[in-house]
C-alpha cells in the first residue's frame, strides 16, 4: 500500500459510513423502535468492520495520516 492508496481507503471508509448512517435515520423514521434498534446495531457492527479494514489499516501503515484526517474532519466535517 502506498500513501495515496491509504488516503483512498480512508475516504472510502468514511463514505461507506455516511451512506450506512443515512439508512439508520430512514429506519428510525419509518420502522418500529425494536426493528430499528436491531438494524442500527447491525449497521454499527458493519461500520466498525469497515473502519478497521480501511482507516485503521491505512493509519497503521502511515501514522502521519491520522493528523491529516483529524485536521480535515475538524475543518470541513469530512475527509
Amino acid at each position: 500500500m502506498d500513501i495515496e492508496f491509504a488516503r483512498l481507503a480512508i475516504r472510502a471508509g468514511f463514505s461507506s459510513g455516511r451512506e450506512l448512517e443515512t439508512l439508520i435515520h430512514i429506519t428510525k423514521a419509518h420502522w418500529e423502535p425494536a426493528a430499528h434498534k436491531e438494524f442500527a446495531i447491525g449497521i454499527a457492527r458493519a461500520t466498525a468492520e469497515i473502519q478497521a479494514a480501511t482507516t485503521e489499516k491505512a493509519v497503521a501503515a502511515f501514522p502521519e495520516l491520522e493528523a491529516e484526517v483529524d485536521a480535515a474532519v475538524n475543518k470541513y466535517g469530512r475527509y
